[in-house]
């Protein structure tokens, strides 16, 4: 198979390269490279927003299994909800280097895209059957992980398409839309399961309140999207040649310090979205039985989302740092609100007043998702004066900080399945977050906020570390005068 290319089109072979790539020399990134990335960017993100609905698909499934499937636990479906966190997050390591080292973006991203097609088969055919045992359940919301991998590999992907100036900001649009699947889902799967689609649907099963829910229309209606992602895919996106490097000499980032002070903060800004967003749904449900939760569940993800890109403009204009411990400040009054808003002895619960400081928490991570993530090619970028070397840095840190994120966001149901268990409620598992968060914006002040001005590794960097690059630069040539 042969197609002309020449190395810009959209048209290439699918192990066709570009092997020219500079975006950091501006007058290459104005003349060529500027609509090219955009493009890619586009498609990465038709990609990835079909990965995060079947990444969270059974964040929704869960709260109809509960009335279809009484003869599973309380306990087994947290379990449902937080096994594709288990495997998304150790796969993300290994997707995160795939891209530079092996295949390519846009190799990569057909793959990864109909890897999980014949698990969506899979769980369309097996899904409402009631003789499905709790462990095939649980190999297909581990199969669900494939899809939520992809992020790594994504924003690995994209990181090297962009400048620095616009690093940031296109990981910003790719994550925020991208992270609208999870809204998405949660959204359409109400519609979804009580809507009949002819013979596709099945039977149905019937539930105590006299209607019946399809839930095999849910990995059905995602199948669709994923199938026309890979074709997309093989059109309009890009391999970049030049970006290799070795997983080695990737592996180097493991080394330096603030890979691991980064995978902490980001762990508790995105690994909390995709915990909260995966056990919001049954929270809502479980705590307030017979509120409308189905109807409002999507609105966390969806906020969260919106909010992401939202900082990155604001970080921009002023500090990522600081920002990033508003957010932790706004996650903890969101918990606070809900703690409160729970039913006691003397006391009702308040569904609006949880649903409301939910989304209260909800935002936070939005934030605090988008200023870590600004943080991130600041911090590298600053301490590395080879810039091709910081974008690889870059793309390997993203890429291994949204895995330890992931496997972070996996606990997340399991601290609510423990209050659950030895305190009777969930309001134990919300104090402990709360003082997560409190350790986390002391963190935060320590390593990046403290001494704001003599402190190069915040945002506006580059000033301090400049300056004392400069200093030894003379030194040096001081001393070659002499």
């Amino acid at each position: 198979m042969h197609t002309t290319n020449d190395g810009f089109g959209k048209k290439n072979h699918l192990w066709s390269k570009i092997n020219d790539w500079r975006p950091d020399d501006p007058s290459f990134w104005n003349a060529k490279t500027r609509k090219v990335a955009n493009r890619n960017l586009l498609f990465s993100v038709v990609n990835l927003v079909t990965a995060f609905c079947v990444w969270l698909m059974w964040s929704g499934l869960v709260v109809y299994l509960k009335e279809t499937r009484p003869d599973l636990s309380t306990q087994q479906f947290y379990w449902l909800t937080a096994i594709p966190m288990f495997s998304a997050g150790f796969l993300r390591i290994g997707y995160s280097f795939v891209i530079p080292n092996i295949m390519g973006g846009k190799s990569w991203t057909m793959v990864s895209s109909a890897i999980f097609i014949p698990f969506l088969l899979w769980t369309y055919l097996r899904i409402d059957n009631p003789t499905t045992s709790f462990f095939e359940l649980s190999i297909l919301a581990l199969s669900c992980g494939l899809a939520g991998a992809n992020f790594a590999s994504s924003c690995a992907n994209i990181s090297y398409f962009y400048p620095k100036k616009f690093k940031g900001l296109a990981l910003g649009i790719n994550a925020a839309i991208g992270n609208l699947g999870v809204g998405l889902i949660q959204f359409l799967t109400p519609i979804l399961v009580l809507t009949q689609f002819g013979v596709f649907s099945g039977e149905g099963t019937m539930l105590s309140t006299g209607s019946k829910v399809f839930l095999k229309n849910v990995p059905l209606a995602l199948i669709i999207p994923a199938f026309v992602g890979v074709i997309l895919s093989y059109f309009f996106m890009n391999n970049i040649h030049c970006v290799g490097n070795g997983i080695k000499s990737q592996l180097l980032v493991l080394k330096n310090r603030h890979t691991w002070f980064m995978s902490f903060l980001y762990t508790a800004t995105f690994g909390s979205f995709i915990g909260f967003a995966a056990v919001f749904p049954i929270l809502l449900s479980s705590e307030f039985p017979g509120s409308p939760s189905e109807s409002w569940a999507f609105l966390g993800a969806v906020l969260s989302s919106l909010m992401r890109p939202l900082a990155h403009i604001i970080c921009l204009k002023y500090d990522s740092v600081k920002l990033t411990n508003w957010s932790f400040l706004l996650m903890i009054c969101g918990l606070m609100g809900a703690a409160f808003s729970l039913s006691s002895e003397n006391l009702p619960g308040s569904f609006w007043i949880f649903l409301i400081s939910y989304l209260g928490i909800f935002i936070g991570t939005g934030l605090g998702k988008g200023s870590t993530t600004h943080m991130i090619p600041e911090i590298f970028h600053s301490i590395n004066k080879d810039q091709s070397l910081a974008s690889r840095d870059t793309a390997s840190v993203i890429g291994f900080t949204s895995s330890i994120a992931t496997i972070g966001a996996f606990f997340m149901p399991q601290v609510y399945m423990l209050g659950i268990t030895f305190f009777g409620g969930i309001k134990a598992a919300l104090y402990f977050f709360v003082a997560c968060y409190a350790l986390c914006i002391f963190v935060n002040w320590l390593l990046y906020q403290r001494h704001y001005e003599e402190n190069p590794l915040l945002s506006h960097i580059g000033k301090s570390l400049a300056a004392e690059a400069s200093d030894e630069d003379k030194a040096v040539e001081d001393g070659k005068v002499a």
